[in-house]
């Protein structure tokens, strides 16, 4: 099993904590976005990533999205480190490669997460200004 040193160890567990709240964050604001679609017959259904853009719209909204895409990025990097390292100690044989394989895909799945939270705000911008421009051309 590899050994981390000290700080680097202190460093790879702040970012696991950092991660650990920015998956929860995310996971509320999809709760909190199908709880409303739940009572809104308007509403669309949407994932991760609608979510977050409903919850994050806005100027301030684009800090909180830098934030989450942080610790998303984090947690991977966390998720990364678990798995080679073995720092939960899975058992040896199946279970513990299938309990490895799955902490490195729950990362590269944050990072995907932390993708979409970066780009959200420019594609966000990009869909009002089309939308603006179709209204114009409508009145045109």
């Amino acid at each position: 099993m590899l050994r981390l040193g000290a700080r680097l160890g202190l460093s790879v567990e702040r970012a696991a904590r950092l991660g650990h709240m920015a998956t929860g964050v995310t996971y509320v604001a999809v709760g909190i976005v199908a709880f409303l679609a739940a009572f809104d017959s308007r509403s669309k259904a949407m994932g991760s990533d609608g979510a977050l853009r409903y919850m994050f719209a806005g100027e301030v909204g684009r800090i909180g999205l830098l934030a989450i895409a942080l610790g998303l990025a984090a947690d991977f990097l966390w998720q990364i480190v678990r798995s080679v390292t073995n720092a939960d100690k899975a058992p040896p044989g199946v279970k513990g490669i299938a309990d490895r394989m799955g902490w490195a895909i729950s990362g590269v799945v944050h990072l995907g997460l932390a993708v979409s939270a970066v780009k959200l705000p420019s594609m966000y911008r990009n869909q009002l200004r089309s939308a603006k421009l179709k209204r114009r051309r409508q009145w045109s």
